[in-house]
Protein backbone atom coordinates (compact mmCIF):
# COMPACT_ATOMS: atom_id res chain seq x y z
CA UNK A 1 0.00 0.00 0.00
CA UNK A 2 1.63 3.18 -1.03
CA UNK A 3 2.38 5.83 2.08
CA UNK A 4 0.08 8.69 1.60
CA UNK A 5 1.15 12.33 1.60
CA UNK A 6 3.31 13.10 4.86
CA UNK A 7 0.95 16.61 5.31
CA UNK A 8 -1.53 15.74 8.49
CA UNK A 9 -5.19 17.30 7.76
CA UNK A 10 -6.32 20.65 9.75
CA UNK A 11 -8.64 18.58 11.27
CA UNK A 12 -6.53 16.61 13.22
CA UNK A 13 -3.66 19.32 13.86
CA UNK A 14 -6.33 21.81 15.67
CA UNK A 15 -6.99 23.12 19.21
CA UNK A 16 -8.96 25.36 21.03
CA UNK A 17 -7.11 28.66 22.26
CA UNK A 18 -10.04 29.66 24.73
CA UNK A 19 -11.29 33.17 25.03
CA UNK A 20 -8.14 33.71 26.57
CA UNK A 21 -5.93 32.05 23.87
CA UNK A 22 -7.81 34.09 21.55
CA UNK A 23 -7.84 37.53 23.48
CA UNK A 24 -3.68 37.20 23.54
CA UNK A 25 -3.71 35.95 19.86
CA UNK A 26 -5.29 39.82 19.34
CA UNK A 27 -2.95 41.09 21.55
CA UNK A 28 -0.30 39.94 19.71
CA UNK A 29 -1.80 40.58 16.44
CA UNK A 30 -2.21 44.98 17.70
CA UNK A 31 1.62 44.46 18.79
CA UNK A 32 2.95 42.99 15.83
CA UNK A 33 1.21 45.74 13.57
CA UNK A 34 2.05 48.39 16.00
CA UNK A 35 4.85 50.56 14.26
CA UNK A 36 3.31 49.78 10.60
CA UNK A 37 0.17 51.27 12.16
CA UNK A 38 1.64 54.50 13.69
CA UNK A 39 4.41 55.23 11.43
CA UNK A 40 2.13 58.02 9.54
CA UNK A 41 2.44 59.96 12.95
CA UNK A 42 6.22 59.18 13.58
CA UNK A 43 7.05 60.23 9.85
CA UNK A 44 5.05 63.40 10.57
CA UNK A 45 6.82 64.05 13.94
CA UNK A 46 10.47 63.54 12.53
CA UNK A 47 9.87 65.95 9.88
CA UNK A 48 8.30 68.49 12.40
CA UNK A 49 10.63 67.97 15.85
CA UNK A 50 13.77 66.04 14.35
CA UNK A 51 14.26 68.03 11.53
CA UNK A 52 14.34 65.52 8.90
CA UNK A 53 12.82 65.95 5.33
CA UNK A 54 9.77 63.79 3.96
CA UNK A 55 12.26 61.89 1.68
CA UNK A 56 14.70 61.24 5.12
CA UNK A 57 11.68 60.05 7.04
CA UNK A 58 9.90 58.04 4.48
CA UNK A 59 13.14 56.13 4.33
CA UNK A 60 13.04 55.24 7.76
CA UNK A 61 9.32 54.41 7.25
CA UNK A 62 10.81 51.91 4.88
CA UNK A 63 13.66 50.78 7.18
CA UNK A 64 10.84 49.74 9.73
CA UNK A 65 8.82 47.73 7.24
CA UNK A 66 11.78 46.11 5.93
CA UNK A 67 12.86 45.16 9.13
CA UNK A 68 9.72 43.42 9.46
CA UNK A 69 10.08 41.53 6.53
CA UNK A 70 13.33 40.43 7.53
CA UNK A 71 11.58 39.16 10.76
CA UNK A 72 8.65 37.55 9.17
CA UNK A 73 10.78 35.40 6.75
CA UNK A 74 13.35 34.54 9.90
CA UNK A 75 10.72 32.47 11.59
CA UNK A 76 10.42 30.27 8.45
CA UNK A 77 13.42 29.21 9.95
CA UNK A 78 13.56 29.86 13.40
CA UNK A 79 10.22 27.89 14.08
CA UNK A 80 12.27 24.90 13.56
CA UNK A 81 13.66 25.00 16.86
CA UNK A 82 11.43 27.14 18.77
CA UNK A 83 8.09 26.91 19.35
CA UNK A 84 5.98 29.99 17.76
CA UNK A 85 4.96 31.39 20.88
CA UNK A 86 8.71 31.31 22.15
CA UNK A 87 9.33 33.55 19.15
CA UNK A 88 6.35 35.84 19.78
CA UNK A 89 7.30 36.33 22.70
CA UNK A 90 11.24 37.24 22.16
CA UNK A 91 9.37 39.54 19.31
CA UNK A 92 7.68 41.32 21.36
CA UNK A 93 10.73 42.00 24.13
CA UNK A 94 12.77 43.22 21.17
CA UNK A 95 10.02 45.49 20.07
CA UNK A 96 9.46 46.92 23.46
CA UNK A 97 13.62 47.34 23.93
CA UNK A 98 13.78 49.22 20.68
CA UNK A 99 10.47 51.43 21.85
CA UNK A 100 12.23 51.99 25.06
CA UNK A 101 15.71 53.37 23.25
CA UNK A 102 13.57 55.69 21.27
CA UNK A 103 12.48 57.56 24.23
CA UNK A 104 16.26 58.95 24.93
CA UNK A 105 17.54 59.19 21.09
CA UNK A 106 17.83 62.45 19.27
CA UNK A 107 19.86 61.18 16.63
CA UNK A 108 18.40 60.24 12.73
CA UNK A 109 21.10 57.71 12.31
CA UNK A 110 20.33 56.07 15.62
CA UNK A 111 16.60 56.10 15.35
CA UNK A 112 16.62 54.55 11.78
CA UNK A 113 18.95 51.71 13.08
CA UNK A 114 16.94 51.02 16.16
CA UNK A 115 13.73 51.53 14.17
CA UNK A 116 14.95 48.29 11.95
CA UNK A 117 15.20 46.16 15.21
CA UNK A 118 11.81 47.14 16.34
CA UNK A 119 10.53 46.49 12.54
CA UNK A 120 12.35 43.20 13.11
CA UNK A 121 10.55 42.61 16.66
CA UNK A 122 7.24 43.14 14.67
CA UNK A 123 8.10 40.95 11.88
CA UNK A 124 8.97 38.07 14.70
CA UNK A 125 5.77 38.75 16.40
CA UNK A 126 3.39 39.09 13.39
CA UNK A 127 4.32 36.03 11.46
CA UNK A 128 4.75 33.64 14.65
CA UNK A 129 1.24 34.38 15.70
CA UNK A 130 -0.31 33.57 12.47
CA UNK A 131 1.12 30.67 12.37
CA UNK A 132 -0.55 30.28 15.78
CA UNK A 133 -3.70 30.86 14.60
CA UNK A 134 -2.96 28.94 11.65
CA UNK A 135 -3.70 25.59 13.85
CA UNK A 136 -7.38 27.39 14.85
CA UNK A 137 -10.50 25.12 14.13
CA UNK A 138 -11.53 28.08 12.19
CA UNK A 139 -8.81 30.05 11.25
CA UNK A 140 -9.93 32.60 9.15
CA UNK A 141 -12.46 33.37 11.71
CA UNK A 142 -9.38 34.02 14.14
CA UNK A 143 -7.71 36.03 11.55
CA UNK A 144 -10.48 38.40 11.22
CA UNK A 145 -10.63 39.07 15.16
CA UNK A 146 -7.02 39.92 14.87
CA UNK A 147 -7.26 42.22 11.89
CA UNK A 148 -10.68 44.12 13.75
CA UNK A 149 -7.59 44.31 16.90
CA UNK A 150 -5.41 45.94 14.69
CA UNK A 151 -8.10 48.44 12.94
CA UNK A 152 -8.93 49.07 16.16
CA UNK A 153 -5.70 50.10 17.81
CA UNK A 154 -5.37 52.11 14.74
CA UNK A 155 -8.32 54.17 15.13
CA UNK A 156 -7.78 54.97 18.58
CA UNK A 157 -4.25 55.43 17.40
CA UNK A 158 -5.36 58.26 14.53
CA UNK A 159 -7.33 60.01 17.40
CA UNK A 160 -5.48 60.25 19.95
CA UNK A 161 -1.40 60.69 18.53
CA UNK A 162 -1.52 63.50 16.48
CA UNK A 163 -2.84 65.58 19.99
CA UNK A 164 0.17 63.60 21.45
CA UNK A 165 2.86 64.71 18.45
CA UNK A 166 1.37 68.08 18.55
CA UNK A 167 2.92 68.98 21.76
CA UNK A 168 6.11 66.80 21.51
CA UNK A 169 4.97 63.75 23.74
CA UNK A 170 6.28 61.40 21.52
CA UNK A 171 8.07 59.40 24.14
CA UNK A 172 4.74 59.30 25.56
CA UNK A 173 4.02 56.97 22.50
CA UNK A 174 6.79 55.26 22.96
CA UNK A 175 5.98 54.32 26.59
CA UNK A 176 2.60 53.08 25.60
CA UNK A 177 3.81 50.85 23.07
CA UNK A 178 6.64 49.67 25.44
CA UNK A 179 4.16 48.67 28.12
CA UNK A 180 1.89 46.87 25.55
CA UNK A 181 4.80 44.80 24.39
CA UNK A 182 5.30 44.09 28.13
CA UNK A 183 1.31 43.13 28.76
CA UNK A 184 1.57 40.73 25.51
CA UNK A 185 5.01 39.30 27.42
CA UNK A 186 3.10 38.78 30.84
CA UNK A 187 -0.14 37.36 29.36
CA UNK A 188 2.12 35.13 27.12
CA UNK A 189 0.55 31.97 29.78
CA UNK A 190 -2.42 32.57 29.14
CA UNK A 191 -2.71 30.21 25.96
CA UNK A 192 -3.02 26.41 26.44
CA UNK A 193 0.75 24.46 26.98
CA UNK A 194 0.75 22.39 23.69
CA UNK A 195 0.99 25.83 21.79
CA UNK A 196 3.95 26.96 24.10
CA UNK A 197 5.62 23.40 23.71
CA UNK A 198 9.03 23.86 21.78
CA UNK A 199 9.44 22.56 18.42
CA UNK A 200 11.77 20.09 19.39
CA UNK A 201 8.83 17.98 21.00
CA UNK A 202 6.41 18.20 18.33
CA UNK A 203 7.94 16.66 14.59
CA UNK A 204 4.74 17.52 13.39
CA UNK A 205 5.06 20.82 13.67
CA UNK A 206 8.12 21.13 11.97
CA UNK A 207 8.40 24.11 9.11
CA UNK A 208 11.46 24.61 6.96
CA UNK A 209 11.81 26.41 3.81
CA UNK A 210 10.06 23.85 1.35
CA UNK A 211 6.45 24.79 0.66
CA UNK A 212 3.96 23.33 -1.29
CA UNK A 213 2.73 24.70 -4.80
CA UNK A 214 -0.46 25.48 -3.34
CA UNK A 215 1.56 27.79 -0.63
CA UNK A 216 3.54 29.42 -2.75
CA UNK A 217 1.19 30.61 -5.18
CA UNK A 218 -1.36 31.81 -2.28
CA UNK A 219 1.61 33.65 -1.20
CA UNK A 220 1.95 35.31 -4.84
CA UNK A 221 -1.75 36.39 -4.25
CA UNK A 222 -1.28 37.80 -0.91
CA UNK A 223 1.88 39.87 -2.25
CA UNK A 224 -0.07 41.30 -4.94
CA UNK A 225 -2.90 41.92 -2.89
CA UNK A 226 -0.58 43.97 -0.23
CA UNK A 227 0.81 45.75 -3.18
CA UNK A 228 -2.11 47.24 -4.38
CA UNK A 229 -3.59 47.81 -1.22
CA UNK A 230 -0.37 50.00 0.18
CA UNK A 231 -0.50 51.62 -3.28
CA UNK A 232 -3.61 52.89 -3.21
CA UNK A 233 -3.91 53.92 0.47
CA UNK A 234 -0.60 55.70 0.30
CA UNK A 235 -2.00 58.16 -2.56
CA UNK A 236 -5.76 57.99 -1.52
CA UNK A 237 -5.75 61.80 -0.41
CA UNK A 238 -3.91 63.04 -3.64
CA UNK A 239 -6.44 61.13 -5.98
CA UNK A 240 -9.47 61.98 -4.16
CA UNK A 241 -8.11 65.89 -4.85
CA UNK A 242 -7.49 65.27 -8.39
CA UNK A 243 -10.61 63.43 -8.52
CA UNK A 244 -12.37 66.71 -7.54
CA UNK A 245 -12.99 66.10 -3.60
CA UNK A 246 -12.11 68.90 -1.09
CA UNK A 247 -9.93 68.41 2.37
CA UNK A 248 -13.12 68.26 4.27
CA UNK A 249 -14.27 64.92 2.41
CA UNK A 250 -11.06 63.67 1.56
CA UNK A 251 -10.28 63.41 5.56
CA UNK A 252 -14.04 62.17 6.27
CA UNK A 253 -14.01 59.26 3.79
CA UNK A 254 -10.87 58.42 5.10
CA UNK A 255 -11.83 58.19 8.64
CA UNK A 256 -14.73 56.92 6.85
CA UNK A 257 -12.84 53.98 5.33
CA UNK A 258 -11.81 52.36 8.76
CA UNK A 259 -14.93 52.12 10.00
CA UNK A 260 -16.12 50.29 6.64
CA UNK A 261 -12.83 48.33 6.97
CA UNK A 262 -13.88 46.70 10.69
CA UNK A 263 -17.19 45.97 9.62
CA UNK A 264 -15.66 43.90 6.54
CA UNK A 265 -13.27 41.99 8.87
CA UNK A 266 -16.39 41.86 11.19
CA UNK A 267 -18.48 40.30 8.20
CA UNK A 268 -16.18 37.91 7.29
CA UNK A 269 -15.65 36.10 10.80
CA UNK A 270 -19.21 35.65 11.04
CA UNK A 271 -19.62 34.46 7.78
CA UNK A 272 -16.16 32.81 6.31
CA UNK A 273 -16.56 28.98 7.80
CA UNK A 274 -19.99 28.63 5.92
CA UNK A 275 -19.02 30.50 2.67
CA UNK A 276 -15.52 28.81 1.75
CA UNK A 277 -12.32 30.79 2.01
CA UNK A 278 -11.47 30.67 -1.94
CA UNK A 279 -15.34 32.50 -2.49
CA UNK A 280 -14.25 34.92 0.23
CA UNK A 281 -10.74 35.84 -1.52
CA UNK A 282 -12.60 36.35 -5.20
CA UNK A 283 -15.43 38.00 -4.10
CA UNK A 284 -13.68 40.26 -1.93
CA UNK A 285 -11.29 40.76 -5.15
CA UNK A 286 -14.18 41.75 -7.59
CA UNK A 287 -15.78 44.45 -5.20
CA UNK A 288 -12.36 46.25 -5.31
CA UNK A 289 -12.38 45.59 -9.26
CA UNK A 290 -15.93 47.66 -9.16
CA UNK A 291 -15.02 50.05 -6.49
CA UNK A 292 -12.03 50.88 -9.24
CA UNK A 293 -14.15 50.97 -11.89
CA UNK A 294 -16.25 53.26 -10.61
CA UNK A 295 -13.35 55.81 -9.61
CA UNK A 296 -12.44 55.36 -13.39
CA UNK A 297 -16.07 55.62 -14.89
CA UNK A 298 -17.22 58.64 -12.49
CA UNK A 299 -13.95 61.22 -11.77
CA UNK A 300 -15.88 63.05 -8.84
CA UNK A 301 -15.86 63.60 -4.99
CA UNK A 302 -18.86 61.83 -4.52
CA UNK A 303 -17.12 58.23 -6.91
CA UNK A 304 -14.08 58.65 -4.62
CA UNK A 305 -16.12 58.57 -1.21
CA UNK A 306 -17.68 56.14 -2.28
CA UNK A 307 -15.01 53.94 -3.95
CA UNK A 308 -13.08 54.02 -0.84
CA UNK A 309 -15.09 53.06 1.62
CA UNK A 310 -16.33 50.00 -0.53
CA UNK A 311 -12.31 49.05 -1.30
CA UNK A 312 -11.98 49.02 1.90
CA UNK A 313 -14.76 46.77 2.85
CA UNK A 314 -13.64 44.52 0.23
CA UNK A 315 -10.20 44.04 1.41
CA UNK A 316 -10.66 43.91 4.81
CA UNK A 317 -13.39 41.40 3.84
CA UNK A 318 -10.99 38.83 1.83
CA UNK A 319 -7.86 39.14 3.90
CA UNK A 320 -9.07 36.79 6.36
CA UNK A 321 -9.61 33.96 3.77
CA UNK A 322 -6.56 34.40 2.75
CA UNK A 323 -4.51 32.98 5.65
CA UNK A 324 -7.44 30.86 6.99
CA UNK A 325 -6.77 29.23 2.79
CA UNK A 326 -2.86 29.00 3.46
CA UNK A 327 -4.08 27.47 6.96
CA UNK A 328 -6.17 24.69 5.19
CA UNK A 329 -3.67 23.32 3.08
CA UNK A 330 -0.93 20.69 3.65
CA UNK A 331 2.26 21.83 5.57
CA UNK A 332 0.15 24.99 6.74
CA UNK A 333 3.00 25.64 9.46
CA UNK A 334 5.08 26.50 6.13
CA UNK A 335 2.80 28.35 4.57
CA UNK A 336 1.19 30.97 7.19
CA UNK A 337 4.58 32.51 7.77
CA UNK A 338 5.23 32.56 4.27
CA UNK A 339 2.57 34.59 3.67
CA UNK A 340 3.21 37.01 6.27
CA UNK A 341 6.61 37.48 4.50
CA UNK A 342 4.87 38.39 1.60
CA UNK A 343 2.40 40.79 3.57
CA UNK A 344 5.54 43.11 4.76
CA UNK A 345 7.32 42.75 1.17
CA UNK A 346 3.83 44.07 0.13
CA UNK A 347 3.60 46.72 2.38
CA UNK A 348 7.24 47.79 1.47
CA UNK A 349 6.97 47.49 -2.48
CA UNK A 350 3.61 49.26 -2.68
CA UNK A 351 4.55 53.18 -1.70
CA UNK A 352 7.45 52.78 -3.82
CA UNK A 353 5.39 51.08 -7.14
CA UNK A 354 3.01 53.64 -6.70
CA UNK A 355 5.73 56.83 -6.42
CA UNK A 356 7.34 55.84 -9.91
CA UNK A 357 3.72 55.57 -11.20
CA UNK A 358 2.40 58.95 -10.01
CA UNK A 359 5.96 60.14 -11.42
CA UNK A 360 5.43 58.86 -14.79
CA UNK A 361 1.62 58.51 -16.01
CA UNK A 362 -0.44 60.56 -12.90
CA UNK A 363 -2.57 59.41 -10.30
CA UNK A 364 -5.59 57.67 -12.51
CA UNK A 365 -2.37 55.04 -13.30
CA UNK A 366 -2.42 54.33 -9.81
CA UNK A 367 -6.61 52.95 -9.49
CA UNK A 368 -5.71 51.25 -13.41
CA UNK A 369 -2.96 49.13 -11.88
CA UNK A 370 -4.40 48.92 -8.67
CA UNK A 371 -7.16 47.07 -10.22
CA UNK A 372 -5.21 44.71 -12.22
CA UNK A 373 -2.88 43.38 -9.12
CA UNK A 374 -5.99 42.47 -7.34
CA UNK A 375 -7.45 40.65 -10.98
CA UNK A 376 -3.73 38.86 -10.71
CA UNK A 377 -3.77 37.96 -6.76
CA UNK A 378 -7.44 36.37 -8.13
CA UNK A 379 -5.30 34.46 -10.81
CA UNK A 380 -2.81 33.49 -8.60
CA UNK A 381 -5.46 32.37 -6.17
CA UNK A 382 -7.74 30.13 -8.49
CA UNK A 383 -4.60 28.46 -9.29
CA UNK A 384 -4.34 28.02 -5.58
CA UNK A 385 -7.52 26.38 -5.60
CA UNK A 386 -7.03 24.17 -8.22
CA UNK A 387 -3.49 23.02 -7.36
CA UNK A 388 -5.50 22.16 -4.05
CA UNK A 389 -8.07 20.52 -5.48
CA UNK A 390 -5.17 18.56 -7.96
CA UNK A 391 -3.24 17.14 -4.47
CA UNK A 392 -6.93 15.76 -2.83
CA UNK A 393 -7.52 14.17 -5.53
CA UNK A 394 -3.72 12.78 -5.65
CA UNK A 395 -4.03 11.63 -2.50
CA UNK A 396 -7.63 10.29 -2.66
CA UNK A 397 -6.28 7.98 -5.08
CA UNK A 398 -3.34 6.88 -3.07
CA UNK A 399 -4.22 4.13 -0.60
Amino acid sequence: MAVPDAGISHESRAWSLGLNGTLVCVLYSVIGGAMATIIPSLVGALVDRFGATPSEAGGMASVELGGAAIGAGLVLVLARRLSSMTIAVCGAICLAASVFACMFLHSLALITAVWLVAGLGGGLVTSAIYKVGARHPRPARLYGLMLIGQMTFGFVCFLILPTLVEHGELRVVYALLAVLCIAGVALARQLRGDVLMDAADAPALHIGLQQSPGAVLMSFAILMHYVSTTMLWSYSDRIGAAAGADANLVGNTLAGSMATGLAGALVSTQIAKAVGDALMIVTGILMVAAADLLLLLQHSGTAFFISILWTNFAVMFALPSFFGFLASLEREDNAVPLGTLQSFLGLMIGPAVGAVLVARAGFRSIIISGAMLFLAAMVFTLAAIWRRRMTKCRNDLVF
